[in-house]
């Protein structure tokens, strides 16, 4: 198996990001009064590496006709996570922000 090394060195690293946890309570309260999430970190902000290794795994395990959405492959968070079931089991991300 061959993985490309560009993947796993994109210039940045989880030992460099400043993580900035959000207590439930005030997460509930933002959600439910329909406040501003915008300013809050983002999953993908704190995203390993390993999820990149993980990723290319399904790749490995199914192959590509597995792991193909109609649409193509998303790793937009949002968008993962409202795709149809029928897609999100074919998507390798959505495993990975779900792991």
């Amino acid at each position: 198996m061959t993985l490309c090394p560009d993947s796993f060195d994109d210039g940045s690293a989880l030992a460099d990001t400043t993580v900035s946890p959000v207590s439930e309570a005030r997460y509930y309260n933002l959600y439910t009064q329909g406040g501003d999430l915008s300013g809050l970190q983002s999953l993908v902000d704190v995203l390993p590496t390993a999820g990149t290794f993980l990723h290319e795994l399904f790749h490995m395990m199914w192959g590509d006709d597995l792991t193909q959405p109609a649409g193509g492959e998303e790793i937009d968070l949002d968008i993962c996570l409202g795709l149809m079931p029928g897609q999100a089991i074919l998507n390798p991300e959505t495993y990975v922000f779900v792991a």
